[in-house]
């Protein structure tokens, strides 16, 4: 009788699945537990499934329907006025506008969303939250050419999720390690990890976002 709460489980374990590299589990996983939620009308947990859809639809490259749930999901956290929720969708949208590249990469878009996150983020007071952000930032501005200061956006990041004892485990490094390889190629191995450093001793507000 507890079927809301099978929706998230059923979610939970998707999240181990995509962390695994389990996409197609993973997929399934999601899917099944959104159809729970729905069929309860319970949002809330058709929402955490429906971002496990969007989270597992771009890290297999599929942006066009990663995007159309993410779109879903910062809708009704906007209209539930979770920030955490939004930040998160943003995020998410924004790596997707990021990520598109040269043939539908959108710097522009990329940047807005990750900076409405930022905002959000900061609001929040969630170092977790503003280190995703900045991750996100990061990508935008490597997709610009703006390389040292992606690199200390990345460790600023890195700085905030040590903080709390929370750094990125192996299965979500996917963005830092994607973009970090752009600025290796780009800065080289020595000046990569001076910015990283410049980046980790810096104040938030002395930033250039």
């Amino acid at each position: 009788g507890l079927s809301p709460e099978i929706s998230f489980q059923l979610s939970w374990l998707g999240r181990i699945a995509m962390l695994r590299g389990e996409h197609e589990r993973a997929w399934q996983l999601h899917e099944r537990a959104r159809a729970l939620g729905a069929e309860q009308g319970f949002k809330p947990a058709e929402m955490y499934a429906e971002t496990g859809l969007g989270l597992g639809a771009r890290r297999t490259g599929q942006f066009d329907i990663a995007e159309k749930h993410m779109h879903n999901v910062l809708d009704w956290h906007r209209a539930q006025r979770f920030q955490a929720g939004t930040a998160l969708a943003l995020a998410e949208l924004g790596f997707i506008a990021e990520q598109r590249g040269d043939q539908r990469g959108d710097q522009v878009t990329a940047h807005r969303l990750q900076l409405e996150g930022y905002r959000l983020a900061r609001d929040s007071g969630d170092p977790r939250a503003i280190a995703l952000a900045l991750e996100g930032l990061a990508g935008a501005n490597a997709l610009a050419g703006g390389y040292h200061q992606a690199a200390r956006l990345l460790g600023a990041a890195t700085r905030l999720r040590n903080s709390v004892g929370r750094p990125l485990p192996a299965g979500q490094r996917d963005d830092v390690d994607r973009i970090a390889g752009t600025l290796r190629a780009a800065l080289g191995d020595a000046e990569l990890e001076t910015q990283l450093r410049r980046g980790a001793e810096a104040a938030l507000d002395d930033l250039e976002l």
